[in-house]
């Protein structure tokens, strides 16, 4: 399993590389990446656990999924938002600032998960 700190090095060197004109696709990469760790971090949880430990995690999968709903919606708007201050309505640099954002959070949770797999 990659860590989360090899692929930030791989994400950032994307980001680094010469004539980058779409960092929302490094961006994008890693989000994709990070959600990719969170299920395999959540099947080697599962697999770890006892029946009543993964009762705990689904529910507590199922709660953070429905936060990742709500907290996608609001960074929508606040990607917008700051887009509209500097003038960028609609393009590459909105989307880039909304899936930062997205990035963020997932990477979060991405993090909790692998902590509790090292933990098990």
């Amino acid at each position: 399993m990659q860590t989360i700190d090899s692929l930030r090095k791989v994400r950032q060197a994307c980001l680094d590389k010469e004539n980058q004109n779409y960092p929302i696709d490094c961006v994008m990469m890693y989000t994709k990446q990070m959600d990719s760790l969170i299920q395999l971090s959540l099947q080697k949880l599962y697999a770890k656990g006892n029946k009543a430990l993964n009762l705990v995690l689904q529910k507590n999968q199922e709660n953070w999924v429905t936060k990742k709903k709500v907290y996608f919606r609001k960074a929508i708007k606040k990607g917008h938002a700051d887009a509209v201050k500097i003038g960028y309505v609609g393009g590459t640099l909105e989307r880039l600032f909304i899936q930062s954002d997205i990035m963020n959070f997932i990477e979060k949770r991405a993090e909790f998960l692998v902590k509790k797999v090292n933990s098990v």
